[in-house]
């Protein structure tokens, strides 16, 4: 063979059917590239399975280009003050005596957080009977007084927020509690 290799010209990745191959391209001298017209075909160095972030990644760029097709079509963009103005909580008006749904997200003592889509969660106190039924991602009625307890302490300059709503646990409207143990806590109830 009159080719004389300097070194590898270059490294391809080749991506086929889930697997990178690695390839090397020789280097030709000057002189000897004149007899051959076709470039040589490169050697497979090393074959590497893809799998996990280099899979998702591939799968993430071709989510990208149908993102980019979509975005060739004209979409009417709204501005912040046109979604807060169409939002709910604008189109609530004042909160205080309104009735909203909310969820029962975290139970301590007698104590509920309920989160009612406003910026604090409210917190009630568990009825006395069928307490059993408000547990963990059952839904509440709620009658709101105040969507941010804060009030100005003795010799405090800035009033001290809560972090909490303030509300009236009006009723039960649905709980994951199964129908056994309802009539299993109805059949206690009765003895």
């Amino acid at each position: 063979m009159n080719k004389i290799l300097y070194g590898i010209r270059g490294v391809r990745l080749l991506c086929l059917n889930n697997s990178v191959k690695i390839c090397a391209i020789p280097k030709r001298n000057v002189s000897d590239s004149s007899k051959d017209a076709q470039p040589e075909k490169p050697k497979v160095l090393d074959e590497i399975k893809i799998s996990g972030l280099a899979k998702a990644l591939g799968k993430f760029r071709d989510i990208e280009k149908s993102d980019d097709q979509k975005k060739l079509e004209p979409r009417e963009e709204k501005g912040f003050l046109n979604l807060l103005r169409h939002s709910e909580f604008v189109q609530m008006g004042d909160p205080q005596g309104k009735i909203v749904i909310g969820k029962i997200f975290q139970v301590v003592n007698t104590d509920l957080y309920i989160d009612i889509g406003g910026k604090f969660h409210c917190v009630c106190r568990k009825p006395k009977k069928n307490s059993q039924l408000y547990v963990r991602n059952a839904e509440v009625k709620i009658r709101i007084n105040e969507l941010e307890l804060c009030a100005r302490f003795l010799g405090a300059i800035e009033d001290l927020t809560l972090l909490e709503a303030s509300g009236n646990l009006l009723e039960l409207i649905s709980t994951p509690v199964s129908m056994d143990s309802l009539t299993k806590l109805r059949n206690e109830d009765k003895a």
